[in-house]
């Protein structure tokens, strides 16, 4: 299992909310994560997207419509059962 080490994530606050910094293409692994929680974008092309939520639950896949946002953050995407294309992280 790989894990992908985002640069300069943002720092979480209590106090004042702060807005993602970065941003990169997601190319979905089975065996990939993320070093830390990441937010997800979807790009031109609905379809589902098979994700491990930030929380630790069980994997789910998720219908989503072009051009949304996950409301939630996720630590892993997965290609089985992944037909959403083009997928950002946001963090």
């Amino acid at each position: 299992m790989a894990t992908i080490t985002l640069t300069n994530p943002s720092n979480t606050s209590q106090v004042v909310p702060q807005l993602p910094t970065g941003c990169i293409v997601v190319t979905p692994a089975d065996a990939d994560v993320f070093s830390v929680p990441v937010t997800i974008l979807i790009g031109g092309t609905a379809g589902n997207i098979n994700v491990t939520p930030a929380n630790g639950g069980s994997n789910v896949t998720v219908a989503v419509a072009a051009n949304s946002i996950l409301p939630f953050m996720v630590k892993a995407v997965f290609s089985t059962s992944t037909t959403a294309t083009p997928i950002y992280a946001i963090y």
